[in-house]
């Protein structure tokens, strides 16, 4: 998981952000991390029931883009977010301590009036919402390539026992953190999914890949069925 360069535009002062082509129009947004870190965020769409998309190491939340539009378009309001030290968020690149900007973006998504939740995170996005889901209390969430622990964060046994969202854990039968995903799978409470796909690409890479329409198609049916409009 080595560090690229972030590609989110760093201007805070736009009103909207440019995104692929097709792709409906996002706020950007900014809230505070529950410790105070100030953060940005786009929010797709409108609608009570609201899914937060986190990301991986080495992207950003420009990875979610896709996926947040699609949700958008069928009626649910989207939140990404970059955690703190990928611009334009604040606050120094410290891994330990993103569990605080998810903390921020659930109480934010409350703020502007969910009712419903469904978190879903990528690699590291993914270990900090294991153990959110238990306080946040989601009616679901979703993991991609979430390796059981990285850099002080820790998706803990208790967590994933604990938590009664219904839980879609994905990865490909080739990323170096598949046990983890089975075993993350093996010990979460009832009701639960295991997809692994082809391939060895990790988290929201696997977007760019032959099996990237499958994945994104499957994250999506997913949040329908869980979370219906």
């Amino acid at each position: 998981m080595n560090k690229q360069i972030m590609t989110l535009a760093t201007a805070i002062g736009v009103a909207l952000l440019t995104l692929p082509a097709g792709a409906a129009e996002a706020r950007i947004v900014s809230f505070n991390s529950d410790d105070g870190v100030a953060l940005s965020g786009l929010w797709y769409g409108e609608g009570d029931e609201v899914v937060i998309l986190s990301h991986q190491y080495d992207l950003d939340q420009s990875a979610w883009a896709k996926v947040a539009d699609t949700l958008a378009g069928q009626g649910y309001g989207v939140l990404t977010y970059n955690f703190r030290g990928y611009p334009p968020s604040g606050g120094k690149h410290d891994i330990g301590e993103i569990g605080h900007d998810l903390a921020g973006a659930i109480a934010f998504a409350q703020a502007q009036g969910a009712t419903q939740l469904i978190l879903a995170g990528a690699s590291m996005g993914g270990i900090v919402t294991v153990p959110a889901a238990v306080t946040a209390k989601p009616v679901g969430y979703i993991t991609l390539s979430a390796p059981l622990g990285f850099a002080g964060l820790a998706a803990d046994d208790a967590s994933l026992l604990t938590s009664p969202a219904a839980k879609l854990f994905i990865n490909s039968e080739g990323d170096q953190y598949l046990p983890d995903t089975q075993h993350m799978f093996d010990v979460a409470s009832e009701p639960k999914t295991l997809e692994v796909y082809p391939g060895s690409a990790h988290a929201m890479s696997m977007f760019a890949r032959k099996e990237g329409p499958a994945v994104q198609a499957r994250i999506v049916t997913f949040i329908n069925d869980v979370m219906p409009l």
